[in-house]
């Protein structure tokens, strides 16, 4: 193992950014196959998928595969390998060239989004993230469009006059050729975190891709070394699996106490031997074992770890959460995450701000007391998704969340200030609602 150009570490602070991840690899887009991609020890393996799809579809479904949720916008690899976003659409987040979109009532003209998918210009793509104020997708490189600032694009450059801050058209990265897995985690402080790539032995990753803050505006490498998959974390953070040991580097909160204490050079992350991946959220991580055990550590903030806390005390050692069955995927966003079951049902925990749990309406969730917002409710421990039973996907961002079912259709609920549950109305919902036209 080799790390490269690791610059000197910052202390954790005190202040906590609104912050959400987004990721997308080869083996995300089809979790069915987690036995496949066990059985020889790698997280990318999708012999199964064309393009993310199951094979065979449901002849009444449609072909989804990849996704990703951000802050306020959603983003899916269809039939074919293209690309359709929904939600907020400012800075050229829908990859669909110079359009400007404008909300219909109740937001003011000034913000652009939309509540249906729109196509954006790329073809091929195998996944996609959605992170902080951009979008990037993998086809036979990273192409990447947003805003050019910190280079989250991997650009440094204003594309033009008309729009001088961002690239509203999908634009290849050099370097990442031949890339098999990206990852991101958005975050409403662009210097908080980058997007990483997997391409061969390496890992390359550009926008703010160095703990410290360095801004890479070009794919720059920060590990080689052999390692079967990754992810990526606010705070600029990093982890590496190889074998059945996970190791990490970095100054995210979620990954340590955090009481001024980073992690300076790859250390050992003390989870189960069998972890196949971690998920991180603003001040907590969750991970997930072979046999789909998951456990979570960090800040109990609005019962983001699952646990039966009620209050938001730090837990520095990973703690099982108590599941009905086992899981096979992990969705983990700011301060709630989301289990994928082995029966396809969804279960969910944490703080349910814009119905963020999928309970339905008026659904008992209540936490007590605990800061920072004890007005909105939660759930300390897992509560089952409603009406969801055949998921086969799962994603999560700050205020709402996506399924995958198993004919290929996508659903989506929660916050729908700009459109980004896809169902063509701004109306929250407090159950999965079908995205439209995807």
């Amino acid at each position: 193992m080799v790390l490269v150009a690791l610059s000197a570490l910052a202390a954790c602070s005190d202040r906590v950014p609104f912050a959400l991840r987004s990721d997308a690899t080869t083996d995300d887009v089809g979790r069915a196959s987690d036995a496949a991609a066990e059985s020889d020890g790698s997280a990318d393996a999708s012999a199964a998928l064309t393009h993310g799809c199951p094979t065979p579809i449901d002849p009444d479904g449609r072909c989804v595969g990849s996704l990703s949720v951000g802050e306020a916008t959603a983003c899916a690899i269809v039939d074919g390998g293209g690309v359709r976003c929904w939600g907020w659409a400012g800075l050229g987040m829908f990859g669909e060239g110079p359009r400007v979109r404008s909300c219909a009532a109740p937001l003011a003209t000034s913000h652009a989004c939309s509540p249906a998918p729109i196509a954006a210009r790329v073809a091929g793509a195998t996944s996609i993230v959605v992170g902080n104020r951009h979008v990037c997708a993998l086809t036979d490189a990273v192409h990447c469009w947003g805003t050019t600032d910190d280079c989250a694009v991997g650009a440094a450059t204003t594309p033009d006059a008309v729009f001088p801050n961002w690239i509203d058209v999908p634009t290849s990265l050099a370097g990442t050729e031949g890339a098999t897995a990206l990852r991101s985690y958005a975050a409403s402080d662009a210097n908080d975190t980058g997007t990483c790539a997997r391409v061969g032995d390496a890992l390359r990753c550009w926008g703010p891709a160095s703990p410290g803050g360095a801004t890479a505006c070009a794919p720059s490498t920060v590990w080689t070394g052999t390692f079967d998959t990754f992810f990526v974390g606010p705070w600029v953070s990093y982890g590496v699996r190889s074998g059945d040991a996970w190791q990490a580097w970095g100054s995210g909160e979620s990954l340590a106490p955090c009481g001024g204490t980073v992690i300076a050079t790859p250390a050992a992350l003390p989870v189960p031997a069998s972890t196949l991946e971690i998920d991180l959220g603003r001040v907590h991580a969750c991970a997930r074992t072979a046999a789909g055990v998951v456990v979570c550590w960090g800040q109990n903030v609005g019962g983001s770890l699952g646990l039966a806390m009620r209050d938001p005390s730090r837990v520095t050692t990973p703690t099982e959460v108590d599941l009905p069955e086992p899981a096979t995927h992990l969705a983990v966003a700011d301060d709630h995450a989301c289990a994928l079951l082995a029966s396809g049902r969804v279960a969910c925990w944490g703080r349910e701000a814009h119905e963020l749990l999928g309970q339905g309406p008026g659904a008992p969730v209540d936490c007590g007391p605990n800061p920072p917002s004890a007005s909105i409710p939660c759930a300390s421990a897992p509560v089952l998704v409603d009406g969801l039973d055949d998921a086969i996907d799962l994603a999560t961002g700050t205020g709402s969340t996506c399924a995958r079912r198993a004919n290929g259709r996508v659903v989506c609920w929660g916050d729908n200030t700009y459109g980004q549950l896809g169902d063509g109305t701004f109306d929250d919902a407090t159950r999965p609602i079908e995205v439209l036209d995807i």
